[in-house]
């Protein structure tokens, strides 16, 4: 969204691009825009994608598995 902005010759302050992504955010990721709005650190709009990859690799860690694996052996049941 701030690439075709700029591209249609909008001009933004690191702040703004900032403002804009965290305003552009789903409810879902209110904890996201809490933390951004709060955070000092987030000054410019590839410090807030950084923070959006390792958010990104935390859910991805933090999902549950959906699988469980069951073998058999002729004395034992177990669940891998």
């Amino acid at each position: 969204m701030i690439r075709e902005l700029k591209t249609s010759g909008h001009v933004f302050t690191d702040e703004q691009q900032v403002e804009v992504v965290i305003k552009s955010l789903p409810k879902s990721w209110e904890h996201m825009v809490v933390n951004m709005t709060h955070n000092e650190s987030v000054k410019t709009f590839d410090n807030i994608v950084r923070h959006f990859e390792l958010e990104t690799e935390r859910l991805m860690v933090a999902r549950p598995i959906e699988q469980a694996h069951v073998v058999e052996s002729n004395s034992h049941k177990l669940l891998v």
